[in-house]
């Protein structure tokens, strides 16, 4: 079978390998669809987060194809990309992202799904429905994450939100909360105009670009921080300095800032913001994936059709092809959404 593998920065191969054999309690899959995310591409540049050699993909559409306890030949299934150990506190509680010894499929050490075949655990395998297409099972994985942190949000209180940040996730959180919650006024912020457009074009009421001008400027947003702000809940998918101050700044009093987005430098907070936190009586909930209620959920709300994902799907690469896939997915990362590798 092939597999595409990182060997070191900025270089992918794809090889020639046996077909893994299942250990107990797991299934072989045969990958259908695997996507490539933003963090496959930090791994790919950024070495001092993940060791070499890697077979990424943890956003795993497959074919059962051998027998196990729960699922049988054929069966077409969704992947939970996590390793937990199942018996500390935290797995206990189901709150299997946050295990003590957290791990990842697509990560170090497991095998991900560039990959003909990948064996995974059977326990961390969800039965597909009928009337869900390939491509939309593709971003449950994504899909859940947007989901997880509009449910740290108490959702059902929120009249207006404001996301910062409107890629992949951004944009399906956008939908959730028009779709599903029926949030009344969802505003966005990002660097990429066409971005933005697509974002109003789903619902947002307002826009704003925090690249091409200082965010001060933008008129639906407010600069003090002592201030109470319009927001019942802000998103932050971006991380950086400048969105933690627009979400101090922007938070209603007691109001919630969920941080979804990893960083990629170091974030500072002025002294004036920082007091705001205090002042204004602020919380602000860290946000890391999901767990498996939530993924069923995902599942769940993707069948019943109550929110669209597979038109945010920018490309799609042959297995053979996954270096030039993370080329293309690097060139074009400010206007592509979601890219799918299938063998």
């Amino acid at each position: 079978m092939r597999q595409a593998k990182i060997i070191s920065k900025g270089q992918v191969i794809v090889e020639n390998i046996e077909v893994p054999v299942p250990k107990e309690n797991e299934i072989l899959l045969k990958i259908v669809f695997s996507g490539l995310c933003g963090s496959d591409r930090l791994m790919l540049s950024d070495p001092s987060f993940f060791s070499y050699p890697v077979v990424n993909g943890h956003e795993i559409v497959g074919i059962v194809a051998s027998e196990g306890k729960k699922f049988k030949k054929g069966d077409r299934v969704s992947v939970l990309p996590m390793v937990y150990c199942r018996s500390c506190e935290y797995c206990q509680n189901e709150d299997h992202n946050l295990c003590k010894s957290l791990l990842f499929i697509g990560g170090t050490p497991e095998n991900g799904g560039f990959a003909d075949y990948v064996t995974v655990e059977e326990d961390n395998l969800f039965l597909l429905p009928q009337s869900l297409d390939d491509e939309t099972a593709a971003l449950i994985e994504p899909a859940s994450v947007a989901y997880h942190a509009i449910e740290l949000s108490n959702p059902t209180r929120i009249k207006k939100a404001l996301i910062i940040g409107i890629g992949i996730i951004g944009s399906i959180a956008l939908r959730i909360l028009k779709k599903k919650y029926g949030v009344e006024q969802v505003d966005v912020l990002d660097a990429i105009d066409e971005k933005l457009e697509n974002a109003v074009g789903e619902g947002a009421t307002n826009s704003g670009n925090i690249r091409s001008d200082d965010w001060k400027s933008i008129i639906f947003l407010n600069d003090n921080p002592f201030l109470a702000g319009e927001y019942d809940a802000i998103y932050d998918f971006a991380s950086s300095s400048d969105s933690v101050d627009i979400g101090i700044c922007n938070i209603k009093k007691s109001g919630s800032i969920i941080v979804v987005g990893l960083p990629h430098a170091d974030i500072k907070i002025s002294k004036l913001s920082f007091f705001a936190i205090a002042a204004k009586e602020i919380n602000i909930q860290g946000c890391y994936c999901y767990n498996k209620k939530t993924f069923k959920e995902v599942i769940e709300m993707l069948e019943k059709k109550q929110i669209k994902v597979s038109d945010l799907i920018s490309a799609k690469f042959d297995l053979d092809k996954t270096p030039e896939a993370f080329a293309e997915f690097n060139r074009n990362y400010a206007k592509w959404y979601k890219v799918l590798i299938k063998p």
